[in-house]
């Protein structure tokens, strides 16, 4: 017999047959068919409106009715313990255990069945350190490394902006902060996030993400002045150090070796200044600031001998070849100021040019 699935059929017809179910409608206990697992013309494993595992079962054999009872008991457990993400997991190796029941007479026994879903339960129960806000459609708890994850069965179209702005505050302050800092941001995102939930429509020009957005960047700010100021002295140091260790291996370059030193520190006080603003934007890596820091110091370092080969080919600065001093106050202008050697070069370019 052949049945063709359509609007048409009756909530009677689709009890009789569990095949005629199609996600969208509604079972004989009321739930809303959001996915369909696994359906015979017997039972229906399916996903309600707000993701639980469900079923609808007719001519159940006393073994398929011993698995239902202990996996009503274990989707309770996890309900109560896991964040639901583990809770997903476990609904699916739940769904793969009881359709097994249903589509087989030889089965394990029911401890065997389910020693894999209790070790997972066991592995992850301690992961919820406490929770922080619930509702009647939401949960927000803090987890292992004071982090906070959240659960809405029903989420608003009006509430995906401030989900989107707690993910991306949350992502932003975990990559930067360390870990010190953690729970202070989470206080402020979870209260932030939970005072959203708990209202039913949020105007687009209400950012209740404020408070935590201004705390967490002034706070990632003055972490990354502190971490580009040892990034660059240490990288300072280091070449100051390698510069030392040449000019005393070969005795010689006194010169060379001043006007590079003086291109590191001009450069280092350079950025000290430049340091006293961050442009922090969530979706770049700090990575790449700590980089420019480091690469401005062997900018400087280049700078410093180019002032020293301008003068001594007679190119640019030449009446001060022979004043040490002179040149090493140039080169450190060089590393100070961006636009010194660029106009230099710009000058001697032309210069040449004009001789041609």
């Amino acid at each position: 017999m052949i049945f063709q699935e359509n609007e048409e059929n009756t909530l009677e017809e689709k009890t009789r047959d569990k095949r005629l179910y199609s996600i969208g409608d509604m079972t004989k206990a009321g739930s809303k068919i959001s996915g369909i697992y696994d359906s015979s013309i017997n039972y229906i494993l399916y996903w309600n409106a707000n993701g639980g595992l469900c079923w609808e079962i007719d001519k159940l054999s006393d073994n398929a009715n011993n698995v239902l009872l202990e996996a009503k008991r274990i989707r309770t457990l996890a309900g109560s313990v896991l964040t639901q993400n583990r809770i997903s997991v476990i609904n699916d190796m739940l769904a793969d255990i009881i359709s097994e029941s249903l589509r087989t007479n030889d089965l394990k026994s029911t401890e065997d069945l389910f020693k894999e879903v209790e070790s997972h339960i066991e592995k992850y129960k301690d992961e919820i350190l406490s929770v922080v806000s619930r509702g009647p459609r939401f949960k927000i708890y803090r987890v292992k490394g004071d982090l906070i994850q959240w659960h809405h069965s029903k989420l608003h179209e009006s509430l995906r902006k401030p989900a989107e702005d707690f993910n991306a505050l949350q992502s932003l302050a975990t990559s930067v902060l360390p870990k010190s800092q953690r729970k202070a941001v989470s206080r402020l995102l979870s209260a932030s996030l939970s005072n959203a939930f708990r209202q039913e429509i949020i105007q687009d020009n209400v950012d209740l993400f404020e408070k935590p957005r201004v705390f967490i960047y002034s706070q990632i700010e003055s972490y990354l002045k502190v971490k580009i100021f040892y990034v660059s002295l240490l990288t300072t140091i280091i070449m100051l150090i390698s510069l030392l260790g040449g000019y005393l291996y070969f005795d010689s370059g006194l010169m060379y070796f001043s006007a590079a030193s003086a291109g590191i520190l001009g450069t280092m006080i350079s950025s000290l200044q430049r340091n006293n603003e961050i442009s922090i934007d969530p979706y770049i890596s700090p990575r790449g600031l700590y980089s420019e820091g480091i690469s401005r110091i062997f900018i400087g370092t280049v700078f410093g001998l180019f002032i020293v080969f301008c003068a001594n080919s007679d190119l640019a600065l030449a009446p001060f070849k022979e004043n040490i001093y002179a040149l090493v106050c140039f080169a450190f202008i060089a590393g100070f100021s961006e636009r010194f050697v660029p106009d230099l070069m710009s000058a001697v370019a032309s210069n040449v040019k004009s001789h041609e």
